[in-house]
């Protein structure tokens, strides 16, 4: 989820490294399958400003192979906000 939330620019590319799309292009797409609204992706709403619950939502949709990149995935949009502040 940090890997799309983040960055202001982001490109995809196909299995052939042929560039199919900004994050800006798919930004929609990104939000149908993430489930993240358009305004976070966009930076137009603030993550600080999203519900614990919310993110918790968008993690329980992720898939990974390995159970610390779900770790990760919570640490980074739950808590790094929290640190930085204390």
């Amino acid at each position: 989820m940090q890997e799309v939330i983040a960055p202001h620019k982001m490109e995809f590319f196909n299995s052939v490294w042929h560039c199919i799309g900004s994050k800006g292009s798919l930004c929609g797409n990104l939000s149908s399958i993430t489930g993240i609204s358009e305004a976070i992706l966009t930076k137009r709403k603030s993550l600080a400003r999203i519900p614990v619950a919310e993110k918790m939502k968008w993690a329980s949709k992720r898939e990974t192979t390995r159970m610390e990149d779900i770790a990760y995935c919570l640490l980074s949009v739950n808590v790094t906000k929290q640190m930085v502040r204390h």
